[in-house]
C-alpha cells in the first residue's frame, strides 16, 4: 500500500512538472517547484479538503456519514 500511494505522488509530481513547464498547453508555464515542496503543498491540501462542500466531480458520491 505504501508503494501504491508514493507512485501516486510520484506521477501526480510528473504530470504537475508536464504542466508547469509549458509542455499540454503554452499558458500554464511557470516555474516549477521542487518534489518536496511539492508533496508538502499537496499534503496540506488534502488535509483542508473536506468532500462535504462538493467542489469537485464525483463528490456527490461520498458517503456523508457513516456513524451516527
Amino acid at each position: 500500500m505504501n508503494h501504491a500511494k508514493a507512485l501516486a505522488v510520484t506521477t501526480a509530481y510528473d504530470m504537475y512538472l508536464e504542466c508547469a513547464e509549458g509542455k499540454l498547453n503554452n499558458d500554464w508555464k511557470v516555474t516549477p517547484v521542487s518534489f518536496h515542496r511539492f508533496r508538502e503543498k499537496h499534503g496540506l491540501q488534502m488535509m483542508q479538503y473536506d468532500p462535504r462542500h462538493w467542489q469537485h466531480l464525483g463528490d456527490d458520491r461520498f458517503r456523508v456519514c457513516t456513524q451516527q
